[in-house]
């Protein structure tokens, strides 16, 4: 990495693996995440096992705040030193009180250090979507590329970048508060495994079919459809759940037309809300129809 041209700053939330992260001028701000009397920092003192094993146990669930203003300013002083121009990007604010930390702490940087610029965005998504906008513009820094064709290229992933994906139980999404108990009870009674995406900011159901191999085959078909014929940047996503994964990506990738897929997993924050076996797929097209 020679001398980027903007320094990215994301929430945590994005999911990125460790081994692109640390290639390019890339700083994630972490989530927090509460269990009993202890506080962690996604991705940075909890790993996802570990998570998975507090999740697992009877009393209480593991829950989740968001980046503290302070450790926002704590990535803009780390940025500050890879480059003048910095850019932070949180996810979605109807999704996350994220954005309005970054926001104190964006009104805090312009006080303490006017000659840097910070540009603050609101991806309008979350997660792997928020990922490839991010994996996006830290690319392009890293080759040099000026800020404003930087934040062009996020403004477009914006518009063009979907997520879809299955969750395996309601009962997390009932215990986080996002469902009502009657919905949680029906839903597993019928054995529904819902699809859902991620657009103009919030979260929706789009099908709600019964049973694994139903949910599966439909979760792989309206991802393909969401590529079409396009060339496509995919990045696969799980939550405790890697041989789904697996077998997700290896039929998208059956499917061609692929540029890049990328294979991780969700950081701990997103599986506090949906718990394990979440799959899906952040999708990029590359070029026109």
């Amino acid at each position: 990495m020679i001398n980027p041209s903007t320094a990215i700053v994301v929430d945590s939330s994005v999911s990125l693996p460790n081994q692109l992260i640390d290639k390019l001028p890339l700083i994630l701000v972490p989530f927090e995440i509460h269990h009993g009397l202890n506080v962690y920092r996604d991705g940075v003192d909890i790993s996802p096992a570990h998570f998975y094993h507090l999740q697992s146990l009877e009393q209480p669930l593991p829950i989740t705040s968001a980046p503290s203003p302070e450790e926002f300013m704590k990535a803009f002083k780390k940025a500050s030193e890879i480059s003048k121009e910095i850019i932070c990007l949180t996810l979605s604010k109807d999704l996350s009180a994220t954005y309005q930390a970054a926001s104190l702490a964006y009104d805090e940087m312009k006080k303490a250090f006017p000659s840097f610029k910070v540009t603050l965005i609101d991806t309008n998504t979350a997660a792997a979507a928020e990922g490839l906008i991010a994996l996006n513009a830290a690319r392009l820094s890293a080759n040099g590329v000026p800020t404003e064709k930087v934040i062009q290229s996020i403004n477009d992933g914006i518009d063009k970048i979907k997520f879809i994906g299955r969750i395996n139980t309601f009962y997390y999404v009932w215990k986080s508060g996002r469902l009502h108990r009657a919905g949680h009870v029906l839903g597993t009674m019928l054995n529904i495994k819902p699809i859902l995406d991620l657009e103009s900011g919030k979260v929706g159901i789009i099908a709600k079919p019964r049973g694994n191999n139903k949910s599966f085959k439909l979760l792989v078909d309206l991802i393909k459809k969401q590529m079409g014929v396009r060339k496509s940047r995919l990045l696969v996503v799980h939550a405790h759940a890697l041989d789904k994964a697996q077998d997700l990506a290896a039929r998208l990738e059956g499917s061609g037309n692929i540029e890049e897929l990328i294979l991780t997993e969700f950081t701990p924050v997103i599986g506090a809300h949906t718990g394990p076996g979440l799959i899906g797929c952040a999708i990029e097209p590359l070029d026109s129809v």
